[in-house]
């Protein structure tokens, strides 16, 4: 499979992000055929990857190629996110799933001020929490529940106007491959590129899987 390096990816003058996109997950492990994440588990491993390298807190030293990689995401993320300050957030309280082929998002990543919306919302959840001293109480339901809905809507609205190139709403798509060991048994995954993609529908995007022949 020929690697596309992230950094040489043509880099466009708009940035009109608006704080929100969807991610979809890419796996390629056979080094020919690539294949869509799927399910919760899966999805919040590479989430929390993909996390640690945009808010650079990942730790470095122990591979380079894989530091190599992150330190062009970071790169490419801010060349076409204009309020990316070294900073996402990720947002999971979205209609990701799989199903007859359709496969949504299981989460979005956030910046300027659709981030500091989703963290005022985090903290009245934060501050039910202690008021409630462990017990279910009507503030600590409303708190969940504005979270999710209130939030859900906030980064819906901001991917619905995030148009780079001056197409149609886009989400990051993210590829990974396999590091084995010895033995050949997978031991941890590389980001190895990533780029933006249009989706079919701006406010629940999902892509269509290639059936097994």
């Amino acid at each position: 499979m020929q690697i596309s390096k992230i950094n040489s990816m043509p880099v466009s003058s708009n940035t009109n992000f608006k704080s929100a996109v969807p991610v979809f997950v890419q796996i390629c492990t056979d080094g020919k055929n690539i294949a869509p994440a799927v399910g919760d588990e899966l999805n919040k491993r590479f989430m929390l990857k993909i996390d640690h390298m945009l808010n650079k807190s990942l730790k470095r030293g122990i591979d380079t190629e894989r530091d190599g990689y992150a330190d062009r995401l970071v790169k490419f993320f801010g060349s076409r996110v204009k309020d990316y300050k070294d900073r996402v957030l990720a947002f999971t309280c979205v209609d990701g799933g799989f199903e007859s082929g359709m496969l949504r998002p299981y989460f979005y990543l956030t910046t300027g001020e659709t981030q500091n919306k989703l963290l005022v919302l985090r903290k009245q959840h934060k501050d039910a929490v202690k008021l409630s001293q462990g017990y279910k109480t009507a503030n600590l339901q409303i708190a969940k529940d504005d979270y999710y809905t209130k939030g859900k809507r906030a980064v819906v609205d901001a991917f619905s106007k995030f148009r780079p190139f001056g197409q149609e709403p886009q989400a990051l798509f993210t590829y990974f491959k396999p590091i084995r060991k010895k033995s050949g048994e997978i031991k941890d995954y590389m980001l190895y590129n990533a780029e933006f993609k249009s989706v079919n529908d701006v406010k629940n995007p999902f892509i269509t899987l290639d059936k097994i022949s």
